[in-house]
């Protein structure tokens, strides 16, 4: 079978990792599609298989709607944002509008303001926002719907036929796909109208409810868990039966992962006392925690400045979001001992993040990803609720899932009070402090509930029922000859 990969931006691949090279081994040719502004390089992942291959792939639509279904996708999400279950999500709300403003303006700013007529004052971007959104529910439905419509009425993309036409794959997968404006679900339309079975894997945790909509819907949905295909329904308008629980691929090779180095080794390398426990703090994105590294000043202070000495005399490794690893090194922690960087560039499958955690009494963390890795290691999550980061936190829908009262891992503080409290009944070896709460949510929410195969077992089963049978690829290819060979005449 002919598989291509469809992917926005080529750092997604990570994502899917042992799922193309287990498609590959098991025959199957695997073709990586990027826009040409940032094009594959499989040597460093997929080098030497030759039954994966890359390309570039147009990225704009070549007829009179690209000008236009950027405005029309834009607007669409947005007011997807007026769903009263992003009412307390000023911050998604305020990205898809930054989204949206490029679309209406000529030059593309992302920031707007208007005066009032009456008294002068300026209204910047949530404000106007927010006038926007005064409309009422029943109204922004009306628009969510009539852009809906709109977009069932755009046509498959001249170019991007010819260019599936070119590649003749059996199956298109699109990664991302849900976005505010992207030109991936023209590559789903055009495929459906040339009868090519389309499958879009979700990559992340946060996919269905930070980042926009689908747009145009495939034929087959894969999702982590049924948190995602509750939301594939109520957010993204899939039917039911195009959705399949597959787990998340992308977290296999972690799971497998032993520690490199035992504690003393593992001490010695970092400068810390093997006899005293150790805490790794997990850092957030930009978007989540625009200011973190003073946060976790404040939150180092309060540790250092405990009564309990356990507690205060911990070693802390300082985990940065990898996109923010120069930023934390360059950072004056000098002020506190036992206190170490850990930075890698690698996000997938890092190494060094599991040792990190795996010698960790427990995680703490704002709102990050990592705090799922922190599960498979079976170590302690817990996070502040702080005022600072409430839109980056309880403001997105995400976080909540991941929390102990909603059956996840992560234990919540009020307060830096509290959570030092916590820290202390845990190292004090407290039977509920200690109690397991990783095995379950992993189970669930990492696998699906479908504890007897892997997830990338899952992922290649279902895109190879996707595909199709022998037969059926062969009869889709020849009406395919026969529609071009019509146009033709």
């Amino acid at each position: 079978m002919r598989i291509l990969f469809v992917v926005k931006q080529t750092g997604i691949l990570r994502h899917f990792e042992e799922v193309i090279l287990s498609l590959a081994r098991r025959g199957h040719r695997v073709r990586v599609a990027s826009p040409v502004d940032d094009p594959v390089s499989l040597s460093d992942t997929f080098g030497g298989v030759a039954r994966i291959s890359d390309t570039v792939c147009p990225s704009e639509r070549s007829d009179q709607w690209g000008d236009v279904i950027g405005v029309l996708r834009s607007s669409r999400s947005y007011a997807r944002y007026w769903n009263p279950l992003f009412k307390e999500a000023p911050k998604l709300r305020m990205r898809a509008f930054r989204k949206f403003a490029p679309e209406l303006s000529a030059d593309g700013i992302t920031h707007l303001k208007a005066q009032c007529p009456k008294c002068h004052g300026t209204l910047r971007n949530e404000e106007l926002s927010d006038i926007v959104r005064s409309i009422g529910q029943a109204q922004s439905s009306r628009l969510y719907r009539f852009a809906q419509l709109v977009e069932a009425s755009v046509p498959s993309d001249p170019a991007i036929e010819a260019f599936l036409r070119r590649e003749r794959p059996d199956l298109v997968v699109v990664t991302p796909l849900v976005n505010h404006q992207s030109f991936q679900p023209d590559y789903v339309k055009s495929a459906q109208v040339l009868n090519i079975p389309t499958v879009a894997p979700i990559f992340s945790w946060d996919n269905l409810t930070n980042k926009g909509l689908m747009h145009v819907i495939p034929d087959f949905i894969l999702v982590w868990n049924e948190i995602q295909r509750r939301e594939a329904i109520e957010l993204h308008d899939v039917p039911a039966d195009r959705i399949e629980i597959t787990g998340a691929p992308r977290f296999d090779p972690f799971q497998r992962m032993v520690p490199t180095f035992n504690r003393y080794a593992f001490c010695e390398a970092k400068g810390f006392d093997p006899e005293k426990p150790i805490l790794a703090y997990l850092g957030s994105s930009k978007f989540i925690a625009p200011d973190e590294i003073r946060f976790v000043k404040r939150w180092l202070e309060t540790l250092r400045g405990c009564s309990d000495s356990n507690l205060s005399s911990a070693s802390i490794i300082l985990r940065p979001h990898p996109r923010q690893g120069k930023e934390w090194l360059a950072a004056d922690w000098s002020r506190w001992k036992r206190v170490a960087v850990s930075v890698s560039d690698y996000q997938n499958a890092d190494q060094e993040l599991f040792n990190c955690l795996y010698h960790s009494a427990a995680a703490v963390e704002v709102n990050t990803s990592a705090a799922i890795e922190a599960a498979l290691t079976g170590t302690p999550v817990f996070t502040v609720l702080d005022d600072e980061f409430r839109d980056g936190q309880v403001g997105t829908v995400h976080f909540h899932y991941l929390l102990e009262g909603n059956g996840g891992c992560i234990r919540v503080a009020g307060s830096l009070d509290s959570h030092v409290q916590q820290l202390v009944a845990l190292l004090a070896g407290n039977p509920e402090a200690t109690r397991d709460r990783t095995a379950d949510f992993v189970a669930r929410f990492v696998k699906g509930g479908l504890v007897s195969e892997l997830p990338t077992q899952r992922m290649v089963r279902a895109l190879e029922v996707a595909g199709g049978s022998w037969f059926e690829r062969c009869f889709r290819r020849l009406r395919r000859r026969c529609r071009v060979s019509n146009v033709m005449h």
